[in-house]
């Protein structure tokens, strides 16, 4: 499985002029190698752009998108990277949801 991140997401949805060609390019050549998926924290990101979670849910079935949950090992080691951050002085606070994505390359299905 292939973790897409909100921003590619975004990127093709809105049409942005800048970068929805290469996102599209990108999700494409992914999609040749394996199944495209999130995670509850892109799939929250993402809400914000739709008014009812039917439309974000019929959104992801027509890229081929999954929505999978965050496997266990992933969100522990998410929260050991936030923590050796926090240690080694990184200052923001709010940055948790970045390390949840990130360990989830590790485990594939």
């Amino acid at each position: 499985m292939i973790l897409a991140g909100t921003n590619v997401l975004l990127d093709v949805v809105g049409c942005d002029p800048m970068w929805a060609d290469w996102a599209r390019r990108q999700l494409n050549a992914a999609a040749a190698i394996d199944d495209i998926v999130i995670n509850g924290v892109i799939y929250a990101e993402l809400s914000a752009g739709y008014q009812r979670l039917e439309q974000l849910d019929e959104m992801l079935v027509k890229g081929g998108v999954a929505l999978v949950a965050i496997p266990r090992p992933a969100l522990f080691l998410a929260g050991k990277a936030f923590l050796r951050y926090r240690r080694s002085g990184g200052g923001r606070t709010g940055v948790l949801s970045d390390f949840l994505s990130v360990p989830m390359r590790w485990f594939r299905s």
